[in-house]
C-alpha cells in the first residue's frame, strides 16, 4: 500500500491514503502489540495492532456497550489473555494509514480507526514517526471520529464475553 491508493472507509466510501507511516519498535512492555485472535470480533484472521489502536465496535440491543451502539475501544482494553493477548519479544513493525480526515477502515474484515493526526496522538508516537508526519503533512489536523470511546472500566463492567463473538465448540 502507498500514498494515493484508495481504501474503503465506513463513512466516506473509498478514500485516497495520504501517508503510510511505519515504525519498527522493540515489542516489550507498553509497546508490545495486541493480538486479536481470528473470529474474536468477527475478524477473518489474527489482527495485530498497537495497544492504543482503537477498534470500532457496533453493538445493538443486549450486546450494546455503554450508552451508545457505536464505540471505539483501545486494543489494550480488550486483552483477556485467551482471545486477545500481548505478544512480547523481538521487534514489531507498526503501520498507520493517514487520510484527509480520521476514518474508520477495515482490517481483517473488522472496522478499526485510521491514524488520527492531532497533538495528543502525535505525542504518543515514536519521535521519527511524528517528525515524518509533521514534515509530509504539516497542516493536517484531524477532528476525532464521532464514535464514543470506551475505557477499561466500561469494558470490565460490560464484560469481554459480551463484546467477543460466540465461538463454535467443536
Amino acid at each position: 500500500m502507498q500514498a494515493g491508493d484508495r481504501v474503503l472507509t465506513r463513512d466516506s466510501g473509498p478514500q485516497p491514503v495520504r501517508l503510510v507511516a511505519r515504525a519498527t519498535l522493540r515489542a516489550l512492555g507498553s509497546l508490545a502489540p495486541v493480538v486479536i485472535s481470528a473470529g474474536t470480533l468477527g475478524n477473518e484472521g489474527d489482527l495485530i495492532v498497537s495497544p492504543h489502536h482503537r477498534i470500532f465496535l457496533y453493538r445493538r440491543g443486549e450486546r450494546r456497550i455503554g450508552d451508545t451502539s457505536e464505540i471505539l475501544v483501545q486494543a489494550k482494553h480488550l486483552v483477556d489473555g485467551e482471545h486477545v493477548w500481548r505478544r512480547e519479544g523481538g521487534y514489531v513493525d507498526y503501520y498507520a494509514l493517514v487520510f484527509d480526515r480520521h476514518e474508520i477502515i477495515y482490517a481483517e474484515g473488522i472496522p478499526v480507526e485510521s491514524l488520527m493526526v492531532s497533538e495528543a496522538t502525535l505525542g504518543l508516537l515514536p519521535e521519527e514517526l511524528t517528525a515524518e508526519i509533521r514534515a509530509r503533512l504539516p497542516d493536517l489536523k484531524h477532528k476525532p471520529h464521532f464514535g464514543t470511546e470506551a475505557g477499561r472500566e466500561t469494558v470490565e463492567r460490560v464484560g469481554r464475553a459480551k463484546i467477543f463473538r460466540p465461538r463454535n465448540k467443536d
